[in-house]
């Protein structure tokens, strides 16, 4: 399974989030016609160290609002989810050690929609188990 896919499962068991999004968290793309708030996901990159095998995959999650105040609030509830040890342990082939916040930063508003972006960043430290 992938780094990306694990924690937004992990997105996905977490209340505080799905009360806010219910199951909108999406790979790279919204789909036609979105239902908001929701969450676009991004695979940034996943550098890999050969002679040991860890890998720091950066993720990043676009939190998407109607209001710059909703787009950040979603924005905190992702990054009090993911941050930390909480979820170290294997996942399929997958054993996550740590996913560590980097940054979290309004993105661009959209003009035509009125919606409102706010980025929240991560590495995870993980290895193929």
């Amino acid at each position: 399974m992938l780094v990306e896919t694990i924690l937004a499962n992990l997105l996905l068991d977490d209340t505080s989030v799905t009360a806010v999004i219910d199951d909108r968290i999406f790979y790279r793309h919204l789909p036609r016609d979105p239902t908001f708030p929701a969450i676009v996901y991004h695979h940034i990159s996943d550098p890999h160290d050969s002679a040991t095998g860890i890998g720091r995959q950066r993720v990043q999650y676009d939190c998407i609002g109607e209001t710059l105040a909703g787009a950040k609030e979603l924005a905190t509830k992702v990054r009090d989810a993911l941050h930390g040890d909480q979820h170290k342990g294997v996942y399929d082939s997958v054993r996550i050690s740590f996913v560590e916040y980097q940054d979290m930063h309004p993105g661009e508003s959209d003009t035509d929609t009125g919606l409102e972006t706010y980025l929240v960043d991560f590495i995870v430290t993980y290895t193929e188990a």
